[in-house]
C-alpha cells in the first residue's frame, strides 16, 4: 500500500541546496508550504547541508504536518518512537511516556493511510512492544507481513523472526529460514549474523562452519558488533550458543 518515497541522502543526490534556496524553503514554509517544510525537516533531519539538528527537524515536520503533509507526519511517529527528540539523559514519568508513546502511534496509523513507506514496519513494532497500543502478537505479525510485501528489508527479517519463534504465527522454521535468508542477501547485518547461528547451530540447516564464518564476514562487514565480536573468538561463540 504505502508510495509516498522518503527523501534520503541516496534519493537526494541531484539537489544542490544552498544558503539561499534554504532561506527560500523556509520562506515558503512560514507562509504555509507544506512541503517546502517537509523539506527543510529532511535536511535538519539527515544533516544535509545544514548541521544535523532532530529538535530543529521537529519543528518543521510539525509545520507540515498540520496540513496532512505524509512524510513530516512518519517523521514525528520517527522522533517519538525512537525517542531523538528528547534531551540526553531526560527522564520522563510514566505518564509522559505514555502520551508521547499513544501520539507517536497515531501519527504512524496517519502516515500509513496517507501511503507513506516502511510505516506498517514501525506499527508491526509498535504491535510487539506494546508501544502506544495494546500488546499484541498477532497483530504485529500481520504488519510484519505486509512490511514484506511492500518489500521492507526490515519486515522480511522481523516477519521471519515472528516464523522462527513462532510469535503471532505457528512456529515454521522453513518459512522462517527462507525469510531470513532473503533479507540477509539485501545485505541486512541481523539477517546475516542469524544465517551464521543456523550454520552453527544445525538446526535449520546443515552444520558448516564455513559457511557459518562466511556469513558472520558479511554481518560485520555491514556493521553488525555482535558479529565482529564472535569473529574474534569463534570458539567463545560456539559456545556461547549451544549454551544458549
Amino acid at each position: 500500500m504505502s508510495t509516498n518515497t522518503l527523501l534520503t541522502p541516496d534519493n537526494n543526490d541531484n539537489i544542490i541546496y544552498t544558503n539561499s534556496t534554504i532561506l527560500d524553503l523556509k520562506k515558503r514554509a512560514i507562509k504555509g508550504d507544506a512541503e517546502a517544510a517537509c523539506e527543510v525537516g529532511e535536511l535538519y533531519f539527515h544533516g544535509d547541508y545544514v548541521d544535523e539538528d532532530i529538535s530543529l527537524a521537529r519543528r518543521w515536520f510539525l509545520l507540515a504536518e498540520r496540513q496532512n503533509e505524509p512524510i513530516s507526519v512518519f517523521r514525528l511517529g520517527q522522533i517519538y518512537y525512537h525517542g531523538w527528540h528528547r534531551l540526553p539523559n531526560e527522564d520522563l514519568s510514566d505518564t509522559e511516556e505514555m502520551d508521547e508513546s499513544v501520539k507517536g502511534f497515531e501519527f504512524f496509523r496517519r502516515a500509513y493511510k496517507l501511503n507513506v513507506c516502511d510505516t506498517e514496519l514501525y506499527i508491526g513494532r509498535c504491535y510487539l512492544l506494546g508501544w502506544g497500543v495494546t500488546q499484541s502478537d498477532k497483530k504485529a505479525y500481520r504488519w510484519f507481513k505486509k512490511s514484506a510485501e511492500a518489500g521492507d528489508i526490515d519486515g522480511i527479517f522481523e516477519l521471519g523472526i515472528c516464523q522462527y519463534h513462532g510469535t503471532g504465527t505457528k512456529e515454521n522454521l522453513k518459512k522462517a529460514e527462507r525469510n531470513i535468508r532473503k533479507a540477509a542477501y539485501k545485505d541486512h547485518s541481523e539477517a546475516q549474523y542469524s544465517m551464521a547461528i543456523f550454520y552453527l547451530e544445525g538446526k535449520i540447516l546443515e552444520k558448516s562452519e564455513d559457511q557459518t564464518h562466511y556469513w558472520l564476514q558479511k554481518s560485520d562487514a555491514n556493521g553488525f558488533e555482535k558479529a565482529s565480536e564472535a569473529l574474534k573468538d569463534m570458539e567463545e561463540f560456539k559456545r556461547s550458543i549451544i549454551e544458549d
